[in-house]
């Protein structure tokens, strides 16, 4: 059994660094335009 304590300092500030890569590279304007074109092309209505 792992003792995830002892790694809740490190699984924090991974989750730190993921968060900033996702907003610096606007990953989630990135992903929202994706589905809505992926909408649009399986005629799903998208709001």
């Amino acid at each position: 059994m792992c003792n995830y304590a002892i790694y809740k300092k490190y699984i924090e500030e991974a989750y730190s660094d993921i968060t900033k890569y996702c907003s610096q590279l606007q990953l989630s304007d990135y992903l929202i335009e994706l589905m809505q074109a992926r909408f649009k092309r399986v005629d799903i209505k998208y709001s």
